[in-house]
């Protein structure tokens, strides 16, 4: 659980450091998109955990579901900054 916490969190930062630096050359790109893996402690791959990717100015909410591989995405986001949350089945919120 605690290489899940610490998997979301950096992937949490790196979402705002892109999303930051995307926001400042807003005039050379109109979206950008999110891909990442959700893996348990031992690296095997969550699969149908639930992926909810908020914008956090406008309050706007995006989920999805990890595929058998525990990949998720979303494609075509507005520039700005985002909180990424992770749910699964047997893992504590």
């Amino acid at each position: 659980m605690r290489k899940l916490n610490h998997y979301i969190s950096c992937t949490s930062l790196s979402l705002s450091l892109a999303l930051l630096l995307a926001c400042c050359l807003r005039a050379q790109t109109g979206t950008t998109s999110l891909r990442g893996s959700i893996l348990d402690k031992s690296g095997g791959a969550i699969a149908g955990a639930k992926v909810k990717l908020v914008k956090t100015d406008q309050g706007l909410e995006y989920e999805t579901t990890s595929s058998p591989q525990g990949e998720y995405q979303f494609l075509s986001l507005t520039p700005g900054a985002y909180s990424l949350s992770v749910q699964a089945d047997g893992f504590r919120k």
